[in-house]
């Protein structure tokens, strides 16, 4: 179990020995598994600091509180039982103290959601409640937050186009049953967002298969990878550079290329993203910042750190490091503050939590990686940064030292897996800390000098229907 060295290429080992599991804290248990969203980087579950959000079947969202038993069911999606009903294929809070949060299905539904507790009549324990405030009905795969403007999202198309979209410039109707806002981008009469598109600013063609996206940390450039195996950066926001407290930035149309390239020989391109926890793109005037990014191909069995560099008007990228992951298909996550990245195999096996080392100066990389065994397969995850815990390293049980009274980061990953969500917790120090590497182990980079030496879980559920 104890963290293995990385160097700049490098094909994860199969641990010799069974590795630890992680202590577990179920959530709910499910009868049949759950419904798997289409290829993609879609989300099942989605997690804030009050409420878990996870996909349940025929469209329904399942809403628990975190501390307490509360609970709801969002009907947005549902649309019957049988043969043909809707899959959620992917959900997300605007920020884990947002009470905003967006679902999209397979019927053609984008619905932005606030989730907020209703304190019942009587003094009886406050109950979870959920309106709708914005429909769109759109086919769409994916949605990723702006990181400061509620009102401003990116959209992956169900036929592979990506657009940036501005909520306060949509043409939107009221419903008549719920009273939300309802915006029909492709309907009769539709007045288009911006000259580009009805849904707002246009990123490249839909023959370009967009799979996945990212905004940078200063909101004005958003990477967007395709099945054709090109990765682009998009100058996307006219103004706005991060500041303590950011205006809404003004959307440019068209968007400016500042950059594409082919990071996995022209093989599709599962996933891209900033590295979290950077500050990218200063402000005009500004001092500049390291930006850093991911990519991923082969059903995210192999992963690139990218660093970029100014070309010109535009932007080049350098290769980090690669690492690969044994399997034909996994799953990818990346903590906010962009120290942890996670693999695991879609069938089950291994967790590998790799640590990225940000005390060095650039490049950043991968400096460790920590096995972990998984009884069930993850289907989808979500992982949130929490303290609390002892900072004592875990046994091969998984246990901590009784006497050991530090506090420490670590990494609750909740997971939707084939039989039940759960939550997955894991000290930071079990994922990196070179105390923790047998004698002899801690082999560095062939190029580096070597260095100086409470939340209450959720209650357990019953069975979903």
């Amino acid at each position: 179990g104890s963290p293995l060295p990385l160097r700049r290429a490098l094909a994860l080992p199969l641990p010799a020995a069974p590795p630890p599991q992680p202590p577990a804290t179920p959530i709910a248990n499910y009868r049949e598994a759950p419904p798997r969203p289409p290829a993609g980087p879609g989300r099942m579950v989605a997690v804030n600091d009050r409420y878990i959000c996870y996909a349940n079947k025929n469209g329904l969202v399942r809403v628990i509180g975190r501390g307490d038993a509360a609970r709801t069911l969002l009907r947005g999606h549902y649309h019957g039982v049988g043969v043909g009903s809707t899959v959620v294929v992917d959900q997300s809070f605007f920020s884990r103290t947002s009470d905003v949060l967006a679902t999209l299905g397979t019927d053609n539904q984008v619905i932005i959601w606030r989730i907020f507790d209703r304190p019942p009549p009587g003094g009886l324990p406050p109950e979870i409640a959920a309106e709708r405030l914005l429909e769109i009905r759109t086919a769409a795969s994916r949605l990723v937050w702006h990181p400061f403007n509620p009102n401003a999202f990116l959209l992956l198309g169900a036929d592979g186009g990506a657009h940036v979209v501005d909520t306060t410039r949509l043409l939107t109707a009221k419903c008549p049953k719920g009273g939300h806002a309802v915006c029909v981008p492709d309907g009769p009469g539709t007045a288009p967002a911006s000259p580009a598109s009805p849904l707002g600013v246009a990123l490249g063609p839909p023959a370009a298969m967009s799979t996945d996206g990212d905004f940078s940390a200063d909101g004005t450039r958003v990477l967007v990878a395709g099945a054709d195996g090109r990765v682009t950066l998009w100058n996307v926001l006219g103004s706005g550079g991060r500041s303590p407290s950011p205006p809404a930035p003004a959307l440019t149309s068209p968007a400016k290329s500042v950059m594409e390239f082919t990071p996995h020989s022209g093989a599709p391109v599962d996933r891209c993203l900033f590295l979290p926890g950077r500050d990218s793109f200063a402000p005009p005037g500004g001092e500049k910042s390291p930006v850093s990014f991911m990519t991923s191909c082969g059903n995210n069995t192999t992963v690139t750190l990218w660093d970029l560099v100014e070309k010109g008007d535009g932007y080049a990228p350098v290769q980090v490091q690669t690492v690969s992951l044994p399997g034909g298909d996994a799953n990818l996550a990346c903590d906010r503050t962009g120290r942890f990245l996670l693999l695991s195999e879609r069938s089950g096996g291994i967790l590998h939590v790799l640590h990225i080392d940000r005390a060095q100066p650039r490049p950043l990389r991968f400096d460790y990686v920590a096995p972990f065994t998984l009884t069930y397969p993850v289907l989808s995850w979500h992982v949130m940064d929490e303290a609390g815990d002892t900072g004592a390293p875990q046994d091969d049980a998984g246990d901590a030292d009784a006497d050991a009274a530090a506090v420490e980061e670590r990494l609750d990953v909740y997971c939707v897996q084939s039989r039940a969500v759960q939550i997955l917790r894991l000290r930071a120090s079990s994922c990196y800390s070179r105390d923790y590497l047998p004698a002899g182990g801690a082999e560095q980079w062939e190029d580096d000098p070597a260095p100086a030496k409470t939340e209450p879980p959720p209650a357990t559920t019953d069975e979903e229907e």
